[in-house]
């Protein structure tokens, strides 16, 4: 790590990178991962910059010139990070907006008939298995892309049909939770480990609990199981299945959304339970809902008797 007197002439990329050692010991590995990700994509645009040297004008022009590849929770994760950096080599941080966020608007849901469809053409493909295999997962757990490829051998109990959603694979301790798995959900996993199994045995590689459930392609016909599949492997495939599914507007993360959406849709499932399966849900998507759960309230005060 290069003295504190010589931070201020290292160029971004460079400081950035130092910062980033500095953290590894008290965050998880899916925040390195986030941290990985947004310093990669400040880079392109202040890698070589010192970082004395960067303005609250040149973070605005940073938001315009990203506002064409992304939304503005993950620009202003991106310059948070920015600003972590700028705080740790001893400098002032420049004054500046966060982009706002959009009003929060319902995702559209998928028609049963839209979910079959979906399915039937994920499932025709066997180029497709991973993103089917996750997809399915998601939709039956409320599970999200990124704790599914985090999902390791030994957090599957297929005897038990639970998956452990492990702390180092979540954004924050609320979604660390134990997820049961319905016959959908436990078939896509059992699925995904005979997929894992077939991997190790023609790489003639031994088994272990730490191999991830979906493992990282290298190339066509070789896997790295002590890495987790990528996320770009994955929706490339996704892509795919929607666009034969005549779906383009649907993301990975709908289905997280939709099997949420149809727990609060149902009067039975409690609040708490919902929650307890997701690990989150904002309290925006909870209040939409609840002119539909009232119901099940009105109904439970009806039956107190004085």
């Amino acid at each position: 790590m290069p003295a504190a007197k010589d931070l201020r002439e290292l160029r971004f990329g460079e400081a950035a990178q130092a910062w980033l050692l500095t953290r590894l010991q008290y965050i998880s590995p899916s925040t390195t991962q986030n941290y990985r990700e947004y310093i990669a994509a400040l880079i392109p645009f202040f890698g070589a910059s010192l970082i004395d040297s960067i303005l609250a004008e040149n973070v605005r022009s940073y938001q315009v010139w990203r506002s064409e590849q992304a939304g503005a929770s993950r620009i202003n994760h991106e310059t948070n990070t920015l600003c972590q950096v700028l705080r740790w080599a001893d400098l002032a941080v420049p004054r500046f907006e966060c982009v706002p966020l959009a009003k929060w608007i319902p995702r559209r849901t998928l028609s049963r008939v839209e979910e079959a469809r979906f399915f039937r053409i994920a499932a025709s493909n066997p180029d497709w298995a991973v993103a089917y295999y996750a997809t399915v997962i998601s939709a039956n757990t409320t599970a999200s892309g990124c704790e599914i490829r985090g999902l390791k051998i030994r957090n599957l109990d297929l005897l038990r049909k639970v998956i452990f959603i492990h702390p180092d694979t979540v954004k924050n301790r609320f979604r660390a939770r134990v997820i049961p798995l319905n016959e959908k959900a436990a078939l896509a996993a059992t699925q995904a480990l005979r997929r894992y199994q077939l991997i190790c045995r023609r790489q003639r590689i031994h088994p272990l609990p730490d191999h991830y459930l979906f493992p990282f392609r290298v190339k066509t016909g070789l896997h790295s199981p002590d890495k987790q599949a990528s996320r770009t492997f994955i929706r490339g495939a996704f892509r795919e299945i929607r666009a034969a599914a005549g779906l383009p507007w649907l993301r990975p993360h709908d289905w997280r959304y939709q099997a949420i959406t149809k727990l609060l849709e149902c009067p039975n499932v409690s609040e708490q339970t919902v929650k307890a399966l997701a690990g989150h849900v904002s309290d925006k998507m909870m209040n939409h809902y609840s002119h539909i759960r009232i119901h099940a309230k009105r109904a439970a005060v009806n039956g107190l008797k004085n």
